[in-house]
């Protein structure tokens, strides 16, 4: 496979609560698929083509963490759900995407 560029972007490490940069090799053509949570803010929105919403409830979400992360439900509470209300408040991004899936 040819590559065309390389893209240095942070990896989350969810066991040390930390980033790690890594180099990552995009083929020439070809189709990126990139998931994540926040991706519509306006630092990002010039990068993507096309952007899919995935609507889905937080409470089923949250379910499909594994047991050991549920354990921490505080840091969901205070950290996660605060950015993700505020996301969802200030940069609407089921208005904003090309398609909406319901989950």
């Amino acid at each position: 496979m040819k590559y065309e560029n390389e893209l240095s972007l942070p990896y989350y490490l969810d066991q040390s609560d930390d980033h790690l940069m890594k180099q990552i090799k995009l083929p020439h053509d070809g189709v990126i698929v990139i998931e994540g949570v926040f991706l519509q803010r306006k630092e990002w929105r010039g990068f993507f083509d096309y952007l899919v919403y995935l609507d889905c409830p937080r409470d089923k979400r949250f379910h499909r963490e594994n047991e050991e992360t549920q354990k921490n439900i505080t840091k969901f509470k205070n950290r996660y759900w605060m950015a993700e209300e505020y996301y969802l408040n200030t940069e609407s991004p089921e208005k904003k995407a090309d398609m909406v899936l319901k989950g």
